[in-house]
């Protein structure tokens, strides 16, 4: 067990960069003179190639094992977050960096969920994919945290430089956390061809068009969920710094403790249940959010907590079980 608490550490750690341009935005746009579009161009870098690395780190994992993956994308983060900080201090160079972040930050994500699994026995697999993905959310809250505060009073190259270092951090806990680490034996095929093997069942294909149209939804929703919130703050007083950190805090420390809570029944319940319900539940969710801007901030707030714990997608690959991995990695 000491392993894999220091697996969650590494991806605590790692995920510092994943939403460090995101949090020290405000001092970029006016150190970098950059507009909402370029600003925009450099966050849609890193959702593509974050992407792509996730296909292509699921497929490497089959043939490398999820231990040699998650090791090389952990230290090519860290320094593909080193670059970023010493590099990156115009639009352009931080659109050529970002597109390298957003890779290693994406493949080092599956090979996490995998190893989280191997870990832990099959009774314990929601609690291990709650605690490795909490871990994530914990990240991106701090991600944001730190870069907003410190890019604030030390520039956006300190900024960078502290999520690098908490990235390199995380790459060595990772690297300890596998020493000695034996990738599960894969189940034999029997005669199954390898085209056959990796052939896409009704319900796999089911459930990745599920999956799809959920992300589509949350995505959007991430998109606009922060303005509703800062829109819901306007009449407080707030400095940009504290406003973002409440719409952090309501996104992935929601999200966080989703995954703790839901993964763990998940152990206990059947997981097609417990999916449903949440999704259901979450969609109710998302519906009462366009309404709940007029009600005050507290009562906005609490919607969107609840939002974010019954349908984040964090929470959908919780509670998703073996297949369910395969196809969020896909999907995703």
């Amino acid at each position: 067990m000491r392993a894999f608490f220091l697996l969650c550490v590494s991806r605590a750690g790692l995920c510092l960069g994943t939403m460090m341009f995101a949090g020290a935005l405000p001092t970029i746009r006016s150190e970098w003179q950059l507009d909402a579009a370029s600003a925009g161009t450099v966050q849609t870098v890193f959702s593509l190639t974050n992407a792509l690395a996730l296909l292509v780190a699921s497929w490497w994992c089959d043939s490398l094992g999820a231990r040699r993956v998650y090791l090389l994308f952990s230290w090519l983060g860290a320094g593909a977050l080193m670059l970023f900080a010493v590099f990156a201090h115009s639009y352009i160079g931080a659109l050529v960096l970002m597109a390298f972040v957003g890779l290693t930050q994406g493949g080092a994500y599956t090979p996490a969920l995998l190893l989280a699994m191997g870990m832990n026995g099959p009774a314990r697999r929601g609690y291990a994919i709650g605690m490795i993905l909490a871990a994530s959310s914990l990240g991106y809250f701090l991600s944001v945290f730190i870069a907003g505060w410190s890019a604030m009073r030390w520039g956006a190259g300190v900024a960078f430089s502290l999520c690098a270092a908490g990235a390199l951090l995380g790459a060595l806990a990772g690297s300890l956390a596998l020493v000695g680490y034996q990738e599960p034996q894969p189940r034999t095929l029997g005669r199954k061809t390898k085209r056959e093997s990796y052939a896409i069942t009704y319900a796999t294909l089911l459930l990745l068009i599920g999956y799809i149209a959920h992300s589509w939804e949350l995505l959007g929703n991430w998109a606009w969920a922060p303005s509703l919130v800062s829109e819901a703050l306007s009449g407080f007083s707030l400095d940009p710094l504290s406003a973002g950190l409440i719409v952090a805090a309501v996104i992935h420390l929601a999200g966080m403790i989703a995954t703790l809570i839901v993964g763990t029944v998940s152990d206990y319940f059947n997981r097609a249940s417990v999916l449903m319900f949440m999704g259901a539940a979450g969609a109710l969710g998302s519906l009462l959010m366009g309404w709940s801007a007029n009600w005050g901030a507290r009562l906005d707030a609490a919607v969107r907590q609840h939002r974010q714990f019954l349908y984040s997608r964090r929470l959908r690959r919780a509670v998703g079980g073996d297949g369910g991995q395969r196809a969020a990695a896909t999907a995703r």
